[in-house]
């Protein structure tokens, strides 16, 4: 009754198995190897585009930082200058805060020169 069960193997010397798998196993295993080999070759290039790519970000990274590095000092330093064009005149606005009134006469020429100041540092390109 166990005799009619097939498990889909057969019984072999050791000579009959050289003859036999060798062949088979070095042909399924040199395809297996080839398309594996490719399939690498093809993940390294992938690979390799993917670093070169963002070797370039990190390159455009680094040069936007500097820009905005060297922009925000540029900046910084019109900041101090209108301010120290802008503070004397509060300061001294501020000195006699007890008197209620402000004489002030040729002011026009005054403050036009100072606004005159101010675009010059404010209106110029960076």
């Amino acid at each position: 009754m166990t005799d009619d069960i097939d498990f889909g193997f057969t019984a072999v010397d050791e000579e009959e198995l050289r003859s036999i798998a060798p062949s088979q196993a070095s042909e399924e295993v040199s395809e297996k190897l080839e398309s594996t080999g490719e399939g690498l070759k093809l993940l390294e290039y992938k690979m390799d585009n993917v670093v070169d790519k963002l070797s370039e970000m990190l390159d455009e990274v680094e040069t936007v930082k500097e820009y905005y590095s060297n922009e925000k000092v540029i900046v910084n330093s019109k900041l101090k200058e209108v301010e120290d064009l802008i503070l004397p005149l509060l300061n001294n606005l501020m000195k006699n805060k007890e008197k209620e009134y402000i004489f002030w006469p040729n002011r026009e020429a005054i403050i036009t020169q100072q606004i005159e100041r101010i675009t010059s540092i404010t209106r110029t390109e960076i």
